[in-house]
Formats: structure tokens, sequence, C-alpha cells
């Protein structure tokens, strides 16, 4: 397939098949990461150990704490992204105090 794929675009990008090639050899540590997080191994699995801690009194009691941790979690993702953005937006202002280069305004 790759083969297929690297001669009918060899008219259009120059090189295509060692593009590809590097391509594929770069994203291959990525691709055994991913196989792994989809099909863990047999000792990363510690279902065994796993320790029940939290109980609830009454279903409508682990409905309220579920919709409550809930909540924090979707506020803390809000709250980091506004942080994320007021830093961008004063980065871009301080970057915006320094001069000219070349003589043409950078932004």
């Amino acid at each position: 397939m790759l083969v297929l794929y690297a001669t009918l675009i060899e008219p259009v990008v120059p090189g295509a098949t060692g593009h590809i090639l590097t391509a594929s050899l770069i994203s291959l540590p990525a691709a055994l990461l991913f196989a792994r997080l989809m099909i863990p191994g047999d000792s990363a699995t510690g279902a065994k150990d796993f320790d029940q801690s939290v109980r609830y009194a009454s279903s409508l009691d682990a409905l309220v704490r579920g919709t409550e941790d809930g909540l924090k979690v979707f506020l803390s993702v809000m709250a980091m992204l506004i942080v994320v953005f007021a830093l961008v937006y004063l980065a871009n202002a301080i970057l915006g105090l320094a001069p000219e280069i070349g003589g043409r305004r950078s932004a």
C-alpha cells in the first residue's frame, strides 16, 4: 500500500518514498506505546489489589458525590484554560513592546 501511494504522488512530491518511509519510522515508537495502552500486559494490571475505600450510604449519595466530583473537575479545567489564555495574552503584550525588527512591524 505504501509503495502504491508513493508511486502515485511521486510526480507531485519528489522523493515521496523516502518521506513516507521516514514518517513511518518516526511514528513507530508512538504506535508501540499506543498499542501498549490499548492492550496492557498481564503485569500492568493491578485489579486484584484494588481497595474500594469510598463507600456511599445510598444511591442518591453516590449520585450527589459523583456530581460534585465532576463539577470540581470541570471547574478546574475551565480555570486552567482561562489561565493559559491569560498567559498567552500576557506574553503577546510583552512581545508587543519589543522594538520593530528590520523596519517592519512584527504583528
